[in-house]
């Protein structure tokens, strides 16, 4: 429970611009979107100290710490980024404060490790570490760290083993995620398949072994320990081991979850083709991914032997559990975040006794009356326009959440009669040389239509009122201006702006190499090379130069990495093909933390292709090629270097006559793994009549 709030729910924040606050819609009349946090890079995860102050994960290794004071944006009290991935899913991902924070100053981070960051492509590790958080502060900063899970920094993890304390992440998916404290203490962690997300790989069935804390929800000790009542293992005693943590198993991406007032796991479970999935998660269970998705046997994975075992055990005690609830992913993509679940009193009644989710893709917010458990009403949707990456329950009874896209934390809070004010701030100019004299105006509204009032402070110790103030800086310096705007009724709202005396932006830095339409080989490393200076710094380098690499798959873009300085390298991926490219961008940004005056430099990557024919003797059996069902014959397409499984139907009928499949022309099994070379491939799946 939080008490006091430093971050008082009356007084919401904005940017500088009017679009955070304005790109979501809540859709319930009796509810409205304030704005806690904003100008985050990448923001992943949020939490709540007792006091109020909130603590927000970036993707990139940063925590920041948000207090009445220094709203909204904050100020840096941790930065891992040099020892924290960012490829694809990975990053910082999670944050949680220990429930006895107050004596002990416990926070505990799950990330993605990495000895190199800026190098992408190799295997990875993930890890929950716990820091201490002392007046304002890391004790020991990025050295104060304890490792509770995942001490192996280096990837590929070894085969799965009690003693083996590797949490795996082969291809930049599916790391560790969440992490949440129960009230006793015990911490409870989400880990993904640590497999890749465009193939069905056999490395996805370490979410079965028990062994592996792949796939796994985990519930620990503060030390890291497994509980004495483990389910899978309950004859050992030793706390130390793999087994001895894992409270349910079969789970792809578990991104979000949350623990009901009961203390039960209600976890969301990110889909790979065809579901979404929301479970009410029992201790000793198996999930069924990969086999399943929600309630659908998984193409591509249902031919592997481990499925075929699950599946002879459907109806009875052994088969896997079917989720609480589960959606269809469509075409354009979903991923479920899973929220918390309100009590049923001392709470505004619109959050009361009801279980929260959203979907990230659909950028939909979602209520369900009653609970995941037992709903006791239509699930409804409650707000549109929203990206959001994690929900938790927020100051003064309200749902907080971090939305990725915007940089923003806000929250959903309880507004039946007078709505907060919404407002913005612009500097013009927002930079320049001393004496930088400078307009501020406020746009600004209040949904009753009420008069406001606005309070400017000017970052330098002075002061102003009205909607439009004209201020001279004279010294050289960043400065944070601040504006409340107010209504008769007490409502406020603060937006925010930076001003940069004595600066100017650099022009902008430019990809040197490779050109734009370079031919890549899925898997062999590019290396990227720019060029950047400053007018006041010179030459730019090191974490001035940023780097963003996208993947376009289709119609949706799929956010890779980052990495910084004049060079920089990335390892395409493997497990995607022809239909995909990368867009690679960079920019610069000064010591003081000006951003360039131009648009990114931005290049196109694209695959170096060939030929693939897939047949069958006769034609028409089905085959499978990555989570592609297809009907021989087919030729397409293939990027070379793309790794992927493919399988034929172990029989089909064709004219009346019974099939079975004998063998590929080339003597490969049904079911096999592909790596597309430079040269046109032609495979054949034989078949010969049933007797």
């Amino acid at each position: 429970m939080i008490r006091g709030p430093l971050l008082v729910a009356a007084l919401a924040v904005v940017a500088a611009t009017p679009g955070p606050a304005a790109a979501v819609v809540v859709t319930a009349p009796d509810l409205e979107n304030r704005i806690l946090a904003t100008g985050l890079n990448t923001p992943t995860a949020l939490a709540f100290t007792p006091d109020g102050r909130l603590l927000v994960a970036e993707k990139q290794g940063v925590v920041k710490l948000v207090s009445r004071r220094n709203a909204p944006f904050g100020r840096v009290i941790l930065d891992l980024s040099e020892r924290v991935s960012t490829r694809e899913d990975t990053g910082l991902l999670g944050i949680e404060v220990d429930p006895d924070f107050a004596r002990n100053g416990f926070i505990y981070l799950s990330y993605t490790f990495d000895r190199n960051p800026t190098a992408l492509g190799a295997p990875k590790t993930s890890r929950l570490g716990r820091f201490k958080l002392a007046k304002g502060t890391i004790v020991g900063g990025a050295g104060g760290e304890k490792v509770l899970l995942g001490p192996v920094s280096r990837g590929p993890c070894p085969p799965p083993a009690n003693d083996v304390h590797c949490i795996p992440v082969d291809l930049g998916y599916h790391s560790i995620a969440a992490v949440r404290a129960a009230t006793d203490g015990t911490l409870w962690v989400s880990v993904g398949d640590g497999s890749g997300s465009a193939t069905a790989s056999e490395t996805a069935l370490r979410a079965f072994d028990e062994q592996s804390y792949a796939g796994k929800l985990l519930h620990i000790d503060r030390k890291g320990h497994g509980l004495r009542r483990h389910p899978f293992c309950p004859g050992e005693r030793d706390l130390r081991q793999v087994c001895t943590k894992v409270f349910a198993k079969g789970f792809r991406n578990p991104f979000r979850f949350s623990l009901a007032p009961d203390g039960t796991p209600i976890v969301g479970d990110v889909g790979w083709g065809s579901r979404e999935e929301i479970s009410v998660v029992q201790a000793g269970r198996n999930y069924g991914w990969p086999c399943y998705e929600g309630g659908i046997q998984t193409p591509g994975f249902s031919d592997f032997e481990a499925c075929q075992e699950l599946y002879a055990l459907e109806g009875s005690e052994g088969a896997a559990e079917p989720p609480a609830h589960e959606y269809e992913r469509p075409l354009d993509g979903a991923a479920v975040i899973a929220g918390p679940t309100f009590p049923k009193s001392g709470i505004a009644r619109p959050f009361r006794n009801a279980f929260f989710f959203g979907d990230y893709t659909m950028e939909n917010l979602f209520r369900v009356p009653g609970g995941m458990a037992s709903p006791t009403g239509d699930m409804e949707i409650i707000a549109t326009g929203l990206r959001a990456v994690d929900l938790r329950p927020g100051p003064g009874g309200t749902l907080a959440y971090v939305d990725i896209a915007e940089g923003i934390v806000g929250t959903i809070a309880h507004a039946p009669a007078n709505k907060t004010p919404i407002a913005s701030v612009e500097a013009a100019p927002a930079y320049g040389a001393l004496p930088l004299r400078v307009k501020l105006s406020a746009a600004a509204e209040d949904p009753n239509g009420d008069k406001l009032s606005y309070r400017w402070r000017l970052g330098d110790g002075e002061r102003a009122s009205g909607r439009t103030v004209r201020h001279t800086y004279r010294e050289r310096g960043t400065y944070v201006v601040r504006l409340i705007v107010s209504d008769r009724h007490g409502a406020r709202t603060l937006a925010a702006v930076r001003v940069f005396a004595g600066n100017t932006p650099p022009p902008g830095a430019r990809i040197v190499s490779p050109k734009d339409g370079y031919r890549y080989v899925a898997g062999r490393p590019v290396r990227l090379r720019a060029a950047a200076r400053d007018p006041e710094d010179g030459r730019l380098r090191g974490r001035t130069v940023r780097w963003r690499v996208e993947l376009r798959h289709g119609e949706h873009s799929h956010y890779v990495g980052d990495g910084f300085g004049r060079t920089f390298r990335f390892k395409p991926l493997r497990d995607h093909d022809a239909d995909s490219h990368y867009e690679i961008s960079v920019v610069s940004i000064d010591r003081h933390g000006l951003f360039q005056s131009g648009p990114p430099h931005e290049i196109t990557l694209r695959p170096q292709t060939t030929t693939l024919s897939l047949d069958s003797q006769p034609a028409g059996a089905r085959i499978v090629y990555g989570a592609a069902e297809l009907e021989a014959p087919v030729v397409r397409p293939a990027a070379v270097g793309h790794r992927t499984t493919v399988s034929a139907d172990d029989h089909f009928v064709r004219d009346g006559v019974s099939y079975r499949f004998s063998s590929w022309s080339d003597g490969a099994p049904r079911s096999r793994t592909l790596t597309i070379g430079s040269e046109p491939m032609h495979l054949t799946a034989l078949y010969a009549a049933a007797e």
